[in-house]
């Protein structure tokens, strides 16, 4: 089915695969020649070509990466491996048609290979000057749809979005955010404005969402109102739930439920709505009202992680999970997390001991039991059997075990085993020197301790007085896996600035 529309558009296809060539190569004009002039003259374009012709025509890396882009040149049965010839180029064409438009909501509107490729050419020449008469053609394929087949989304999932629960306090921050979009005196924002918002809040990006993902939400939105006149708008409603759509896509772990859409907001709308405030400040008092805005945001922002508001959205999701389509697959990790992870992982403290995996923590009053006391620069060395007694393993509980025990009872047996081992050492310290030393003693002559057993005193005075110390101090405002270092106020950070940026039309 594309070979029939490749084959239809032969002539300015090959005029595009002649003016991606190098000018020494082609000496005539490409506009004027016949269909299979290039295929004669034996012309080959080589992959800095073909990617040429993908980023003038914005195909990489609005639809495709520049990864995705090689794979796709290596992918073809090519004669020449570092080149191709103008067939091999309409096949890529062809390809990278199905590999951009081969989602669910692509399959359900355009689900054969003539309007995938129709489409593809449509992107690239929107006006239809180049490829004559393609919109159109388009258009009259996709007519003949019915309104079941049309729809991009099952109606129990847009009716999830759309009656997501309103919060009084979250609905008056983002009707504010979202007045900043409207055109003009309109109560109502166009796809290039919310493109324009979502790319403000950072989420238009290769690791987030492409610029058609978000043609596609914005649209999926629609749907359910085509009676509204042109343009094609988003009320606040429709806003609102084209962000649960939004936050679908990028929090997948979290399947059914509505927490995805709090996510969202904690992680990339409340953020960025204290820079969107910020620029449309007038000059006088910018820096009070900022820092008004920016406290508001984070009152709201503890009010989106209260229980209370987390049971509401949890209900609201579980009025949908029987009309979803249960699928069995495995947990994807989340895309909007990726960098956050890393952020948020565990740091080990002054009273958190430590072991490799599937290894148990030795116990060192078990320990030196088993070790001779009878001299002081005796290394520690653990066994190096991987099997250890049983009496060491019920000392021992292992800290990567799915039965461990509370984490405050751990701390309390380390510092209690860590104050008899620093006592033990002490004890050994002042102990009379070795028998090699006495005769020095008995002459008069003074003794003074080694080196390694003075800095061993010092690590000893050290560990006591911060045994001493009372345990720290956990913030209620933390994570369960975050432990505060101190008691010190925290203020809160801006927010990484977005750069302007300009949309290629």
């Amino acid at each position: 089915m594309a070979e029939k529309v490749l084959s239809s558009y032969a002539m300015p296809l090959q005029m595009i695969f002649l003016e991606a060539m190098d000018v020494d190569l082609v000496r005539v004009n490409p506009r004027t020649q016949r269909p299979h002039y290039s295929i004669e003259q034996n012309h080959t374009l080589t992959f800095g070509g073909f990617l040429q012709v993908f980023k003038h025509y914005h195909i990489c890396p609005d639809l495709l990466s520049r990864a995705q882009v090689l794979t796709l040149f290596k992918s073809l049965d090519k004669q020449h491996p570092s080149k191709m010839e103008v067939h091999d180029f309409m096949a890529a064409l062809a390809k990278c048609a199905l590999l951009v438009f081969s989602s669910v909501e692509w399959d359900r509107q355009y689900p054969t290979e003539e309007q995938k490729m129709r489409l593809l050419l449509l992107w690239m020449d929107k006006n239809s000057r180049l490829f004559k008469g393609n919109g159109s053609k388009l258009c009259k394929s996709v007519a003949v749809v019915t309104d079941s087949q049309v729809g991009n989304t099952p109606p129990h999932q847009l009716d999830r979005w759309l009656s997501l629960p309103h919060i009084e306090s979250l609905d008056t921050a983002l009707q504010t955010a979202f007045g900043y979009y409207c055109a003009d005196d309109s109560n109502a924002i166009t796809s290039m404005s919310f493109l324009r918002f979502l790319r403000d809040a950072g989420l238009c990006d290769n690791a987030n969402l492409r610029l058609a993902d978000i043609d596609v939400i914005f649209h999926q939105i629609r749907s359910a109102h085509r009676t509204t006149p042109l343009p094609q708008t988003l009320c606040f409603d429709e806003f609102y739930a084209a962000l649960g759509v939004v936050s679908s896509r990028l929090y997948t772990s979290t399947g059914s439920s509505n927490r995805c859409f709090l996510e969202l907001l904690n992680d990339y709308i409340l953020p960025a709505m204290a820079h969107m405030h910020h620029s449309h400040l007038p000059l006088t008092n910018a820096h009070g009202s900022w820092r008004e805005r920016w406290q508001q945001l984070c009152a709201l922002k503890e009010v989106l992680a209260s229980p209370s508001i987390r049971m509401i959205f949890d209900a609201q999701s579980t009025e949908y999970t029987s009309a979803s389509i249960n699928v069995v697959s495995p947990p994807l990790p989340d895309l909007a997390k990726t960098k956050q992870d890393q952020l948020q992982a565990p740091e080990p403290t002054s009273c958190q001991a430590t072991a490799p995996f599937g290894q148990t923590v030795i116990s060192p009053t078990d320990f030196l039991s088993s070790t001779k006391t009878s001299s002081i620069s005796t290394a520690l060395v653990p066994p190096t059997s991987s099997v250890l007694p049983q009496t060491l393993k019920s000392h021992s509980p292992n800290l990567h075990s799915s039965s461990s025990q509370p984490r405050a009872t751990l701390e309390a047996q380390v510092l209690d085993e860590l104050q008899q081992l620093s006592q033990h050492l002490r004890h050994k310290l002042q102990q009379a020197p070795p028998d090699a030393s006495s005769s020095m003693i008995a002459e008069g002559a003074s003794y003074t301790l080694p080196t390694s057993a003075l800095r061993l005193t010092t690590a000893l005075d050290r560990l006591s007085q911060e045994l001493s110390m009372p345990p720290p101090i956990r913030r209620l405002d933390f994570p369960d896996n975050k432990v505060a270092s101190s008691t010190a106020p925290t203020f809160p950070r801006r927010a990484k600035q977005c750069q302007p940026h300009t949309l290629h039309v």
